[in-house]
């Protein structure tokens, strides 16, 4: 099977063996295959990872291997599915683990630990990880399901209402993905970011700002905001999230990627009672009944499309401005 595989020092198209099936997996036939940062994050050095990269698809069940307790997902061969990404140990799936499966300790992760990625004509995931993808849900929706998730991941960890005054800093596609979820819950939202184009696709009623110099933002908007969502990754993006939140205000912290933060600031958030959350991955059930309802738009962030046999090239486009979202067709 071809593999966008990564060696620790560069992409390349690869031929693999399709997978064994373990006790507890079954083999999924890739359609789609999302890029997303984390991946141009593992090839600058993230997690020191190698292997087959990508953490986003939709496919066909091709195969089970099931336990006999193995009944959550409720899918069989044929089936049109997504997963989630993180494989925990039989005693996180059972509940004999104080931690839940994103957290497990030995867990792998799909193109991230120590587990081949999505970036191939064939994976293996856990079956207990697959959800059924319902048929009014497309193919380029249902791939956007894991990224969806994540920015859901952020209504179970505070608490938004239509009250809710919420920043989202950055407008590349996980920032917009955001902005679209909080705008189910509030619409008192602005987003920051450098590319007006990236924030007028949102189309719906928001306040857009485009940021040039990060003090203006900060003595602008200076303890506006009930809650920052920060995608930026970098200690601007923090330090601004800080300076907008109000006092006893919540900042989430939504991205990975392969750097230090330096100058963290931790006195304003000391003085101000501030919360900070981290956040990764979330419920791809609550994705995809938003895509089933059509409660959001994803597929208007799809700019590119890459055929696996060109797909080391789908890296480099997904780095290029002009790209919101690519996606690797098999």
């Amino acid at each position: 099977m071809k593999t966008i595989h990564f060696n620790g020092t560069s992409v390349e198209l690869l031929e693999k063996l399709i997978p064994d099936v373990a006790e507890g997996d079954a083999l999924i036939r890739v359609l789609r295959a999302g890029v997303c940062n984390t991946d141009l994050e593992i090839v600058k050095g993230y997690k020191g990872y190698t292997g087959t990269l990508g953490h986003e698809f939709v496919g066909i069940i091709e195969k089970m291997n099931p336990h006999s307790s193995d009944s959550k997902s409720g899918c069989k061969v044929g089936d049109r599915v997504v997963g989630e990404i993180n494989a925990a140990c039989n005693d996180a799936y059972h509940g004999r683990c104080t931690l839940p499966p994103s957290h497990c300790p030995h867990r792998t992760v799909l193109g991230i630990l120590n587990r081949d990625g999505s970036f191939a004509e064939y994976l293996t995931l856990p079956i207990n990880n697959l959800h059924l993808v319902d048929a009014s849900v497309t193919d380029v929706q249902a791939c956007f399901v894991e990224p969806l998730a994540a920015a859901c991941r952020i209504l179970e960890q505070t608490n938004v209402t239509d009250t809710t005054r919420a920043a989202v800093i950055g407008d590349g596609k996980l920032g917009l993905l955001i902005t679209e979820v909080l705008l189910t819950r509030t619409n008192q939202i602005t987003l920051f970011g450098h590319h007006i184009n990236n924030m007028n696709m949102i189309g719906r009623s928001i306040s857009t700002v485009q940021v040039g110099d990060c003090e203006d933002v900060k003595s602008t908007f200076s303890k506006q905001f009930d809650l920052v969502v920060d995608v930026t990754g970098n200690t601007d993006g923090l330090e601004m999230s800080i300076a907008i939140v109000k006092p006893l205000g919540t900042v989430i912290l939504k991205t990975t990627c392969h750097s230090t933060l330096r100058n963290f600031p931790t006195v304003p958030i000391v003085i101000d009672e501030i919360t900070l959350i981290g956040s990764r991955c979330g419920p791809f059930q609550t994705a995809l009944q938003l895509l089933a309802a059509q409660s959001v738009d994803v597929s208007k962030y799809l700019t590119h499309e890459v055929a696996i046999t060109d797909g080391v090239k789908a890296l480099e486009t997904a780095k290029s401005k002009e790209c919101i979202k690519c996606q690797i067709v098999f």
